[in-house]
């Protein structure tokens, strides 16, 4: 078991020993419990492997399931709220009740005077009077 790096490395390993340990069971007398042992480690490798692939692959029926689900939500979402829209008026504040936001009319904002000379005290001082 030189170098093996990855899972199938180790499942390969064990399968090559498992065999020769079979081709060989009269020379190995004393190995059996180590034999059994690694026989039954394979399997729950091969157990472990089968779980985790099914695993991911419900995982990825279950996103597939909630994107579907989100799609369908959205647009449902978006008729409805066009429908209580067309039902109340967008103006209307009773559509808060259902968490939308009312068209308010803006306001305007009143244009700041700025300090300066009063016209009127201007032209006054201009002109003097006579002509």
């Amino acid at each position: 078991m030189s170098n093996n790096t990855s899972i199938a490395d180790y499942q390969k390993s064990f399968a090559a020993m498992l065999a020769g340990t079979e081709a060989n069971t009269g020379a190995l007398a004393g190995t059996e419990e180590f034999r059994n042992g690694l026989a039954a480690a394979a399997a729950s490798v091969q157990s472990a492997l089968n779980r985790q692939s099914s695993l991911k692959g419900q995982a990825q029926q279950a996103t597939r399931d909630l994107e579907d689900a989100l799609a369908v939500g959205k647009q449902m979402y978006s008729r409805l709220r066009n429908g209580i829209y067309m039902h109340y008026s967008q103006e209307a504040e009773q559509l808060a009740e259902f968490g939308l936001q009312p068209r308010r009319p803006a306001l305007r904002a009143k244009k700041p005077t700025l300090p300066g000379p009063n016209p009127t005290e201007t032209a006054a001082s201009e002109t003097d009077g006579t002509t």
